[in-house]
């Protein structure tokens, strides 16, 4: 027979399936090809192979190979010769394809699965000294060859059909357990201390990393704070990652992160034992939403969505590790914005004496905001928050300034106060793209108008030439 183990008795495709998928390790004796193509045929009969399914058919052509080790195509041939003919036979004829003398024979291949079937599959060099040795010392006869195996031929023999035939292995991978933390989602039951934990890095540029955000969100509450560090080392982590889980005005319950090495390891363990945290969980977020609230309608703050909530915020221009600890001081706020510091600092790329001189002219341009700087963002009014919105931009010399209808939901003074300055900053010389609803603000300071229409563009034209149309004034002016 080809194989020890009893496979007469796998006679069914829950058997075959159950025997395909076994977990254990299972060595497999192999014998010549004659015995080879008896096997097959007679699995073939045995399970009806031509009466099965798509499915069902790859299922026994992987229980196939699983024994014999042929190859897939060497299956297909003999499955069509056995449909053909009823037979399985070899059919080859005449010299052989292979042109050069073979310097092991299968004899030589058939001795080498031996042993390593004796010995437990040992190390390339430690089988090579063995059959030396064997050879060498006892003068066995079988050992001639193979005295002067290399190692790197060695594994050639390993991987050729016969040796497979004689000795194949098959044995899937065993995970590696770890114990630290709970392998689970957090279980908060409407208690706010649960807090999720992840990172995003902010980018690199010509070769420069840039830095890494530890984003931590509570799972009730939303309420989210957001580090900066230079790298994701001990170093840096750590200090960062204590001054989070401080700053929530309530007590940390628990903390939950991904399968990730930067916060699945024995030092934040023993961080959160020290601060008397209760449990430490990890898992995989199944849904984009899977930390969402019901009031935030799906919205989640971490896992899936984390680098868009924290870009949304910090931006997406590379900010260079030396900046971490000077963004750590704007950037610590939660969902709401309600303890978020003044934060036009937040996109430095320069010299001290440059940022100061780009805090001064954003200042003048918008005065409101001197007037408000030490005053938390979450307190502006809404025009206020605009205006804080886009010196943070400016404060990052763009080379173009992107702004989505900066005027909704503004008083109409307030509104002036907006286009007034989109009109100096387009005169500074910065490009400035502008989605507006407000037609007659809006093309009275834009170079260039397009109006679009269920995602098309219907008109386009000079802001001028566009404010005077009857078609624009009838849609858009009233």
């Amino acid at each position: 027979m080809i194989v020890t183990l009893q496979t007469e008795r796998v006679r069914t495709l829950d058997q075959v399936r159950a025997f395909v998928e076994g977990s254990e390790a299972v060595d497999f004796a192999g014998a010549e090809r004659e015995s080879v193509y008896e096997f097959v045929r007679r699995a073939l009969v045995r399970l009806g192979y031509e009466r099965l399914g798509k499915s069902d058919k790859g299922l026994v052509r992987r229980s196939l190979a699983k024994v014999t080790g042929l190859s897939r195509a060497q299956l297909t041939r003999l499955i069509g010769q056995h449909r053909e003919t009823g037979r399985i036979e070899d059919r080859r004829g005449g010299a052989s394809a292979c042109p050069f003398e073979r310097r092991y024979t299968r004899a030589d291949i058939g001795q080498l699965a031996a042993v390593d079937a004796a010995l437990g599959q040992m190390s390339g060099p430690a089988t090579r000294a063995l059959m030396r040795r064997q050879y060498a010392v006892f003068g066995d006869e079988r050992f001639e060859r193979l005295a002067g195996l290399s190692n790197g031929h060695l594994y050639n023999l390993s991987r050729s059909v016969t040796y497979r035939r004689r000795r194949t292995v098959v044995a899937k991978t065993q995970a590696t357990h770890s114990t630290i933390g709970h392998r689970r989602k957090p279980q908060p039951d409407g208690q706010p201390g649960y807090v999720r934990v992840d990172t995003v890095h902010q980018g690199d540029q010509d070769g420069a990393k840039g830095v890494y955000h530890i984003n931590a969100v509570d799972e009730v509450t939303q309420f989210q704070f957001v580090g900066t560090v230079e790298a994701i080392s001990e170093r840096f982590l750590l200090p960062v990652l204590e001054g989070l889980i401080e700053a929530f005005p309530f007590v940390i319950q628990g903390i939950h992160a991904d399968n990730g090495s930067e916060y699945i390891n024995h030092r934040v363990a023993a961080l959160l034992n020290k601060l008397r945290i209760g449990e430490f969980t990890k898992s995989r977020p199944r849904h984009c939403n899977d930390n969402a609230p019901r009031s935030s309608r799906g919205q989640a703050l971490a896992e899936s969505k984390n680098a868009g909530v924290v870009r949304k915020s910090i931006g997406h221009g590379h900010i260079p590790r030396r900046f971490a600890p000077l963004v750590n001081e704007c950037s610590l706020r939660d969902s709401r914005g309600g303890s978020l510091p003044y934060g036009i600092r937040l996109f430095l790329r320069t010299g001290k004496q440059e940022v100061r001189q780009s805090e001064e002219h954003v200042l003048t341009m918008f005065p409101v905001l001197r007037e408000r700087i030490r005053q938390i963002a979450g307190t502006l009014s809404g025009g206020e928050q605009q205006m804080l919105a886009m010196a943070r931009s400016l404060m990052s010399k763009p080379r173009v300034l992107l702004l989505d209808e900066p005027s909704m939901g503004l008083a109409p003074m307030l509104v002036e106060t907006i286009f007034e300055a989109v009109l100096a900053i387009r005169n500074e010389g910065v490009p400035v793209l502008l989605v507006e609803q407000n037609a007659f603000m809006a093309l009275q300071i834009a170079d260039r108008g397009y109006v679009v229409e269920t995602g098309e563009i219907v008109l386009e034209g000079a802001g001028r030439e566009l404010l005077e149309s009857d078609e624009v004034r009838r849609a858009y002016l009233g």
